[in-house]
């Protein structure tokens, strides 16, 4: 998790929060049960302690997402609300509060199978977007987002960026 604004990186932490890692802890039913859910966010607000104390230093109010998960949700959001937009071809995109809270409903009352069934769901996250889906409405309703993205770049293309920026050889 990082926070940033124009200027640079104000803070940053790695949560050990990975949705294949939440899968094995807990394997929730499907379709997930209320008291999975009040236990696993339970667990988030435990484990994100550092992440809520560094939001009340420094406010923040857009979430960015990149990779699996978001791209994902974006590719689905398009599929229902902009079937002519190839989300694949974007860099970013915005996913809208009301898009992702109405898929993040239907990704809590879904069972596997209609999960499966679902337009441009990403066959490799089907059991895990539950989970991430959790997490990202968590984060947003405990830090006080307003505004989500999903960024085409993940963090591999950051550290790249970041390797070239800092190397001599490249600076030449």
């Amino acid at each position: 998790v990082i926070i940033a604004n124009k200027n640079g990186v104000i803070w940053k932490h790695s949560c050990n929060l990975g949705v294949s890692k939440l899968l094995d802890k807990f394997t929730p039913n499907n379709p997930i049960t209320a008291n999975e859910l009040a236990t696993i966010e339970d667990y988030f607000e435990e484990d994100l302690q550092l992440l809520f104390e560094a939001v009340a230093k420094h406010p923040v109010t857009t979430l960015i997402g990149s990779s699996g998960s978001f791209d994902t949700l974006s590719a689905m959001i398009a599929a229902q609300h902009f079937p002519l937009l190839d989300p694949y071809k974007l860099t970013t995109c915005h996913i809208s509060m009301s898009h992702f809270h109405e898929l993040h409903h239907r990704f809590l009352a879904s069972t596997l199978q209609e999960r499966v069934d679902m337009k441009r769901m990403d066959p490799q996250r089907v059991e895990l977007i539950v989970l991430a889906s959790m997490f990202i409405n968590f984060v947003i309703k405990r830090c006080g987002i307003t505004q989500m993205w999903q960024c085409a770049f993940a963090l591999k293309e950051g550290a790249v960026l970041n390797i070239i920026n800092k190397s001599s050889i490249f600076n030449k």
